[in-house]
């Protein structure tokens, strides 16, 4: 029997809680930047801005299309350096919402690669071993 892939085991066997913490950050981070995008002059921004918000839009694609983890850390890094650099232009609530779901991504990404992990080693032991925040425990 061939083991399943990441995203094999992402669609079948994933908690809830894994499937929120790939989702959830993506959602704030697009928001995030769509506020900042207009903040920043909308569509006749500088090309900078164009390429922060390409940039993130390929990070969000690339963790909740392939739970990456380097696309995940990325959009912490981008997170970071708006904080940085970006705040005083589009605010530092928008800065920190994007902070935030870079550190909800990578958390999440993380943990889904450690269950990943966990389930290849031993599939036939109960996935959620580590708790999926069902019930109580």
């Amino acid at each position: 029997m061939k083991p399943c892939t990441k995203k094999e085991f992402f669609a079948a066997r994933a908690s809830q809680q894994d499937r929120v913490s790939i989702s959830s950050p993506v959602i704030l981070a697009v928001f995030s930047e769509i506020g900042g995008f207009f903040a920043r002059g909308g569509p006749i921004s500088t090309p900078v801005s164009l390429l922060l918000t390409a940039g993130l839009l390929a990070c969000c694609l690339g963790i909740q299309f392939a739970q990456s983890r380097v696309w995940a850390v990325l959009l912490l890094v981008l997170g970071c350096g708006n904080l940085v650099l970006g705040a005083p232009v589009t605010g530092g609530v928008l800065a920190g919402v994007l902070l935030g779901a870079g550190i909800w991504s990578v958390v999440g990404t993380f943990r889904l690669h450690r269950r990943y992990l966990a389930f290849l080693t031993d599939p036939d032991e109960k996935e959620n071993k580590e708790g999926d925040g069902r019930g109580s425990g």
